[in-house]
């Protein structure tokens, strides 16, 4: 994929769907410099609640280390995306974040 077509994709997408295409894509790099740039400081990550051990991470160093661990318990790792669909809004709280 080169940089003009992610540029022409951004252009015919909501800045939302946009922000998660650069985040999967970043992080089927292991690009985590791009994929921190992308989040807000206090970024939570939960696990699927059928793992065992699931557990949910808050902030961006806690994030790391459980991305880390799963990389330690495979070798390898990417994500697809099967389909986004885009929500009419976010809740008020959150709404400020996203301009």
């Amino acid at each position: 994929m080169t940089s003009d077509f992610v540029q022409i994709r951004e252009l015919n997408e909501s800045r939302k769907v946009a922000l998660i295409r650069r985040f999967v894509d970043a992080f089927n790099r292991m690009d985590f410099d791009s994929v921190r740039s992308d989040v807000h400081p206090d970024v939570e990550l939960h696990e699927w609640p059928q793992a065992p051990g699931a557990r949910t991470y808050h902030g961006w160093d806690a994030v790391r280390q459980g991305i880390d661990g799963w990389f330690e318990a495979w070798e390898w790792m990417t994500v697809e995306l099967i389909e986004i669909v885009e929500a009419a809004g976010l809740p008020p709280e959150h709404q400020e974040e996203m301009r």
